[in-house]
């Protein structure tokens, strides 16, 4: 072999022979160790924790949103009863099925609404009638009426 011109390993390390000469890479591997593949697991279970958490909250807010929507939808329909009857409705129950006045009744041509609706939980929504003005009041997630998570619309 001539190496004066040549610069590569086998010129520096000498010739080979018989197969004894120094291996410069070892077995190539076919697959992830039991290690790797228990670090990359670990990672994503990590990574899907916090995805959860994270998608937790924004179901919370898309439920409070759609309650604040269900809540300011009731309050036109009881402004639409006010204007159609001269006066608050004594319940909920009443933009479904009339009021229970006789006098209103006559008044009264179809419903202002089909059915009362829960909260996004689930809850009954909370109606109270007091001195001209009114309260409808959705418990919340913890289901509680008079807690701090309730979401409350009011008028007069």
């Amino acid at each position: 072999m001539n190496c004066h011109l040549q610069t590569s390993f086998a010129c520096i390390r000498g010739p080979r022979r018989g197969g004894s000469g120094v291996r410069l890479s070892g077995r190539r591997r076919k697959g992830f160790t039991l290690l790797e593949l228990l670090l990359v697991l670990s990672i994503l279970v990590v990574i899907g924790g916090i995805a959860i958490m994270n998608l937790g909250g924004a179901q919370e807010d898309a439920y409070r949103d759609s309650t604040t929507t269900q809540l300011n939808s009731l309050k036109q329909a009881i402004e639409r009863y006010r204007i159609k009857l001269g006066s608050l409705p004594e319940t909920l129950e009443s933009l479904k099925d009339g009021p229970s006045d006789a006098a209103k009744k006559a008044k009264w041509t179809r419903p202002i609404l089909d059915e009362i609706p829960n909260d996004a939980w689930g809850n009954p929504l909370v109606y109270s009638l007091s001195s001209g003005k009114y309260e409808i009041r959705s418990a919340g997630p913890d289901a509680q009426v008079n807690t701090d998570d309730d979401i409350t619309a009011e008028g007069s």
